[in-house]
């Protein structure tokens, strides 16, 4: 595989498998480079070090380069981003090393939440996960608050979407969006582990629950219904009322062979409890763990 460096012209402007990293060979965002606005200017000074590595020619080359600034086109049906390398060539970023992704998410998040409002002004959030069929996240846009504020400011498109003037002065309610990588929209789910078989499994709710949480204040475990239904043996918690979001207690806060609750002030009664099994072990009055 050949390589080509900064001292040599790069032949594409199309990077895969690519990630970034800085002078102490640490994992670093692209969004950490000034951003080259539409009209030449650059949102601040580039006063950090950082290398973009990746493959071209369909993985023939690999690429290593110094890169200094970095742009949004919404041009095109999905949104397109490219760095600048110390020699003043454009690179667009492709497909980003799966282990990367995690680095330049909440970037991307926001690259495609500009162009979806860029195309369509007038739209909702609601519009957008109907649109693009994704569930969304929380709390992504406002790691780049900033970079919003100012992409608005440069963009009369921009500032006709109420969503956009709503969220940037405040008025926003919690929204979750998506990101996208290489035509492929990827869900960001809020997921708890279960209790019982450990698979993952949604917890929101509003858009169809698969585990649902213990409504002990002090527990933080999560159930599949028909996991939990079968340690309960109760006609009161039966899979299709804890699937209904019936409250339940789970069956850590119950004795497992006596099936009372913990008393602290006896002894005998005293919960011991096991770290790898969804149930409790009281412990007897003498000593045992039954």
């Amino acid at each position: 595989m050949a390589f080509i460096d900064d001292d040599e012209e790069v032949l594409t402007d199309v990077v895969s498998d690519y990630y970034f990293y800085d002078a102490e060979d640490q994992p670093i965002s692209f969004a950490e480079l000034p951003v080259h606005w539409s009209n030449g200017e650059r949102s601040h000074d580039n006063d950090i070090t950082i290398y973009l590595r990746g493959t071209t020619d369909n993985g023939l080359q690999r690429l290593h380069k110094q890169v200094m600034a970095w742009k949004y086109e919404f041009s095109k049906e999905n949104p397109e981003i490219s760095v600048l390398s110390k020699v003043n060539n454009w690179i667009k970023l492709q497909k980003p090393r799966k282990s990367f992704e995690s680095i330049i998410r909440t970037i991307l998040i926001t690259v495609q939440c500009l162009h979806f409002f860029n195309r369509k002004p007038n739209a909702s959030s609601k519009d957008l996960r109907d649109h693009l069929y994704v569930w969304p996240s929380e709390n992504d846009l406002t790691y780049h608050l900033n970079f919003i504020r100012e992409a608005v400011k440069k963009d009369e498109t921009l500032q006709a979407s109420e969503f956009l003037d709503s969220f940037l002065n405040g008025r926003h309610k919690k929204v979750r969006f998506f990101y996208q990588v290489n035509n492929k929209i990827y869900r960001l789910v809020e997921q708890h582990q279960c209790f019982v078989c450990g698979k993952l499994g949604s917890s929101n709710k509003s858009y169809g629950a698969e585990v649902f949480r213990c409504s002990s204040a002090t527990c933080g475990h999560f159930y599949h219904p028909h996991c939990v239904a079968k340690l309960l043996e109760n006609e009161n918690n039966t899979e299709e009322k804890i699937a209904g979001a019936k409250p339940f207690t789970c069956p850590v806060h119950v004795c497992h062979k006596c099936k009372k609750k913990e008393d602290e002030t006896v002894k005998g009664l005293q919960f011991a409890v096991c770290r790898r099994c969804p149930t409790t072990r009281n412990v007897c009055q003498g000593g045992y763990i039954y």
